[in-house]
This record gives C-alpha cells, sequence and structure tokens, in this order.
C-alpha cells in the first residue's frame, strides 16, 4: 500500500463505481411496470451519490442521500417520524470516516424488519456481497455497477403503482 507522501509518475484513474447506462439502462426502465417510493441511497463517494440519484429520478422515484451510517439513521428515523419511510435502502459496505452498511442494517432492523435493504460495495469477495441473504441483506450490488444493474434492483423492489 502506498504512503500518502509518494508520488506516481504514471496516471491513475480509478473506474467510477456507478455508470448511467445508456440503451440497457433505457431498455430496463421501459420492460418493467412502473414502481414508486423512497430510497435511502447511503455511500461515501458523492459522485456515486449524484448519479445514483439522477438514475433513480428516471423512474420517478424520490432518493434521499447519506455519506455515512450514522447521517443514514438519522435520514431512517427522521423519514419514519413524518410518516414518509423508505421503501428501499441501499448502503455501501464500508465508510471509511464513519458507520458501515453492517452496522447501519442492524439499527435498520430494530425499527424495521420489512424495509428492503441492498449491500453494495467493491470489495465483490466480501462475504456479505457472495452470501448477502446470510448476513441479512435483500440482494446486493457489486460495484462498479450500471444504471441497468441499479434500475433492475429497484424494479425488483419497490411496490409497484
Amino acid at each position: 500500500m502506498a504512503d500518502n507522501n509518494e508520488t506516481s509518475s504514471s496516471s491513475e484513474h480509478q473506474a467510477p463505481a456507478v455508470s448511467p447506462g445508456g440503451s440497457e439502462t433505457e431498455f430496463v426502465r421501459r420492460t418493467h411496470p412502473p414502481v414508486t417510493g423512497r430510497v435511502l441511497v447511503m455511500d461515501d463517494d458523492t459522485t456515486l451519490l449524484e448519479v445514483v440519484v439522477l438514475v433513480l429520478a428516471t423512474i420517478g422515484v424520490e432518493v434521499v442521500t447519506a455519506e455515512n451510517g450514522e447521517d443514514a439513521m438519522r435520514c431512517f428515523h427522521l423519514a419514519r417520524s413524518i410518516c414518509s419511510p423508505f421503501h428501499l435502502v441501499i448502503l455501501d459496505l464500508v465508510i471509511p470516516k464513519g458507520q458501515g452498511g453492517e452496522e447501519t442494517l442492524r439499527q435498520i432492523r430494530l425499527v424495521d424488519t420489512a424495509v428492503k435493504v441492498i449491500i453494495s460495495s467493491g470489495y465483490s469477495n466480501a462475504p456479505e456481497i457472495t452470501r448477502c441473504s446470510q448476513h441479512g441483506f435483500d440482494g446486493c450490488l457489486p460495484k462498479p455497477y450500471r444504471g441497468a444493474d441499479l434500475l433492475r434492483m429497484a424494479f425488483e423492489h419497490l411496490p409497484r403503482k
């Protein structure tokens, strides 16, 4: 692992964690019945959050974002307190500067056992991803994922209009 003080002469480019997609995303959108609902997305990657909001907006669902588990739980409790609960929660497994997906799931399940919770991670071999249902999640989105993958998950877990 490189020290933060070291510099590299080669140019490193990290692939985006989610791609909005194109014709495949449009195909998924057109071939599924309309859904409704509210989605809470927790990830420390603000660019990913922006893209997720844009992709999910194309199917007309409301999206709230949080950058760590503590913020996600504040949003979760607030939504329940105003009788506008989330129907789907997508959690990043690892949040370096905050509470990650597993602990956030545990806290969610203390107040709501019915909400659908998806785990997302770039650690595609992590047990929480490879055996997500055994860890209490309703599905998984290994990163990087495409807009079409995100929409399929939304169509699978959100209520129909």
